[in-house]
């Protein structure tokens, strides 16, 4: 029953108008040993990354499916972007 309870509640996720407001890099040699915290996959050279307020750094699609569809907040330090 409490599972249930999970799927009424509308969770608060980001608006696209504000998701394309973020920056986006492209990896360089210095992200080559960093890995996106969300698909646990080390960066490639030219691969587009999306940097938060908090200037964490994801793969663009992973933040961008997770904020449009789970939270409003950095999945690393929890701090909202809205």
């Amino acid at each position: 029953m409490l599972l249930r309870l999970d799927d009424r509640v509308q969770r608060k996720t980001v608006d696209v108008n504000h998701l394309q407001k973020l920056p986006t890099i492209k990896v360089t040699d210095i992200h080559l040993d960093e890995q996106c915290s969300i698909c646990m996959e080390t960066y490639i050279l030219g691969q587009e990354l999306k940097l938060l307020p908090c200037q964490h750094i994801f793969h663009t699609n992973c933040i961008e499916i997770y904020l449009k569809q789970f939270s409003i907040q950095c999945p690393l330090d929890n701090l909202p972007l809205v």
